[in-house]
């Protein structure tokens, strides 16, 4: 498997990605398009005109029968979290073709009222239902069950999540850890392209496919930082602290509003220090609360620099998009320390 994925990443090292450009009206912006999921008349298809076209839609309680008939039958569940269950279903076609499909039964939590728990499933729904993009896995559909629980069905994964690679090969060679890394910059850059913020980038939340295709999943706490009608100088600030704690970028301790974009970056390049080590650089990015970090902070201002990233100055060389990094390096991380310096 390994050198199955070897060879995959010097294809995608240099392969020039074609990038689908997220152009919504102004009268159908991404954040419309939540806000007018979120509105009570949206909770199912009946009473809906015909011409209200820009609205997702979800269905109101399917058949298991429907289900089955469009996604094939539960085979078994392959992942349990805090978050919910995600169990993997199988259909054939009449031709004998497989296609596998993976469905998240989303928990609501305790104490969480209805609407509440239905705002927060559908908004994460809507953001990732919404974006095409060869680096990001859309949902196909979202239904509620009888007994009010949501289920989002998407794409089968057939590679795993990056950590699972990681904690079975231990680390990442260059070459297949810069492959990654470039494919999750590439779709990094479109989501903010496209005004949307991922704001929970780590490597469980990154899937694979057979081939070593990356796949950013997990739209749980993204939010529209722009509209696309908006100047790209003109950003909404988020307030709000979430996501894996390992990969929260400092800012976000000290700071009461921030930008999500370098947030985001911030983790990206958390993950790629992840597959390269094979191990997690601190607990949590804050000076005074991890020895770790504060080393990190110290080592940066020495001659000789953290030696982890130093040891990986040349990450993905001369075939990396240099307009990306150029965007990504000089443009949103002004203050960051980074290993293109």
């Amino acid at each position: 498997m390994a050198s199955q994925t070897m060879s995959t990443s010097e294809v995608l090292l240099e392969a020039r990605h074609q990038h689908h450009v997220f152009d919504l009206k102004p009268s159908t912006g991404l954040s419309n398009v939540v806000q007018n999921l979120l509105r009570p008349k949206m909770q199912t298809i009946e009473g809906l005109a015909p011409e209200d076209s820009n609205h997702v839609h979800l269905p109101s309680q399917p058949s298991q029968q429907l289900i089955n008939d469009k996604y094939g039958k539960r085979k078994e569940n392959i992942s349990y979290g805090h978050n919910g269950i995600i169990s993997l279903s199988q259909k054939t076609d009449d031709d004998g073709k497989s296609h596998f499909y993976a469905t998240r039964k989303y928990y609501r939590r305790v104490q969480e009222s209805s609407r509440a728990y239905r705002k927060r499933v559908t908004t994460a729904f809507c953001i990732s239902a919404c974006l095409q993009h060869h680096n990001v896995l859309s949902p196909l559909e979202l239904f509620q069950n009888k007994d009010g629980t949501f289920c989002e069905v998407s794409p089968f994964c057939d590679g795993g999540d990056l950590e699972a690679l990681i904690l079975q090969a231990r680390k990442l060679g260059s070459q297949e850890a810069d492959c990654y890394f470039k494919q999750l910059v590439q779709g990094v850059d479109y989501l903010h392209s496209a005004g949307v913020a991922h704001q929970d980038l780590n490597s469980k939340s990154l899937l694979l496919t057979e081939n070593g295709v990356l796949k950013i999943t997990n739209f749980r706490f993204a939010d529209c930082f722009r509209q696309s009608w908006e100047a790209e100088d003109q950003v909404k600030r988020s307030s709000t602290r979430c996501g894996s704690i390992h990969y929260i970028a400092p800012e976000v301790f000290v700071e009461k509003k921030f930008d999500p974009r370098p947030v985001d970056m911030w983790a990206v390049g958390l993950v790629y220090m992840t597959m390269r080590t094979g191990k997690l650089l601190w607990r949590f990015a804050a000076e005074g609360g991890d020895e770790y970090y504060d080393k990190y902070l110290g080592d940066r201002k020495a001659l000789w620099g953290y030696r982890p990233i130093e040891n990986l100055r040349n990450v993905c060389g001369t075939s990396f998009d240099m307009q990306i990094r150029a965007k990504y390096i000089a443009g949103t991380l002004p203050n960051r320390y980074t290993v293109f310096a």
